[in-house]
């Protein structure tokens, strides 16, 4: 589990980059708080899975749900993109790619916990 682990981190910390790169071009409000809502979190919470995960088992319930806030938070700025603003194509097809990424990662953070949580009784993960 700590190679997926590992890879998420890396996800995260390479979309908080490349949004945040981009946001420089738009500078647009409602955009910055998209990108600040969670992904730096998320970034650690995957460093303490992966350091150690039978203690912080109980992360990938908050990875879980930071996850759907960041899709949530994704979707009203798409929608807030795609009918009040014109000429946004590039931007609104990037938007949904990372949302998609995103919804991918979320459900496979899903299977992961449920096959954790399954395999270890409640005692062993304190």
């Amino acid at each position: 589990m700590r190679k997926y682990f590992i890879l998420g981190l890396l996800w995260e910390l390479l979309r908080f980059s490349i949004l945040f790169f981009s946001m420089q071009r738009q500078a647009e409000s409602s955009f910055i708080l998209w990108i600040f809502s969670q992904q730096l979190i998320i970034f650690y919470l995957y460093l303490f899975l992966w350091y150690n995960t039978d203690k912080y088992c109980h992360y990938l319930k908050i990875v879980i749900a930071a996850k759907a806030l960041g899709i949530f938070t994704g979707i009203a700025y798409l929608i807030k993109m795609v009918y009040f603003t014109q000429d946004l194509f590039f931007q609104a097809v990037f938007t949904a790619n990372i949302l998609l990424m995103d919804t991918i990662i979320m459900i496979f953070m899903i299977y992961l916990a449920k096959k954790y949580f399954t395999n270890f009784s409640r005692e062993e993960c304190k």
